[in-house]
């Protein structure tokens, strides 16, 4: 259940309530340390119980993370 709720930290829409590294390994290395209440996902799922199928939230979906890459060059 830890590691779930900490996997729900890494996850949430604003970047800035996102836990470090550092915290991660924090979270997981002291069982003792309270994790805090996760934030909104920034990317969610949900499945019609009428219809079985899945659908993205109806929000549009932003990664802060995502590499800009300009050019590709091999290497």
């Amino acid at each position: 259940m830890r590691c779930m709720q900490i996997a729900l930290l890494c996850v949430q829409e604003n970047p800035e309530n996102r836990p470090t590294m550092l915290e991660v390994f924090s979270m997981l290395k002291n069982a003792s340390m309270e994790a805090t209440t996760p934030r909104r996902p920034a990317f969610s799922v949900k499945a019609d119980k009428n219809t079985g199928s899945t659908s993205a939230s109806q929000q549009e979906i932003y990664s802060f993370n995502d590499p800009q890459i300009s050019q590709l060059e091999p290497r």
